[in-house]
């Protein structure tokens, strides 16, 4: 989980959260277009934390969480969002 600081405002961003958001503001509806925004908020999001990998691997740094999903895109329209 990642967070940003202007002025007052904190805003505290997820992985499926930015997935989710970058879906809906590009209207991505096909599986193929949620898939890859689940990749740009995950596996391809590395140059954007300062990380060399940023995905699941062997010796990666890692928070769980388990969604009861079919494939990522399912994932993604499952994912708990803060309001």
């Amino acid at each position: 989980m990642a967070s940003a600081t202007c002025g007052r405002h904190t805003a505290t961003a997820t992985s499926s959260g930015v997935a989710n958001t970058f879906a809906q503001l590009h209207g991505l509806r096909r599986d193929d277009d949620l898939r890859y925004a689940v990749e740009l908020a995950t596996s391809r999001a590395a140059g954007f934390v300062g990380a060399d990998a940023h995905d699941i691997v062997a010796g990666a740094r890692a928070d769980v969480v388990l969604l009861d999903a079919q494939n990522a895109q399912d994932a993604l329209m499952r994912s708990p969002h803060a309001p």
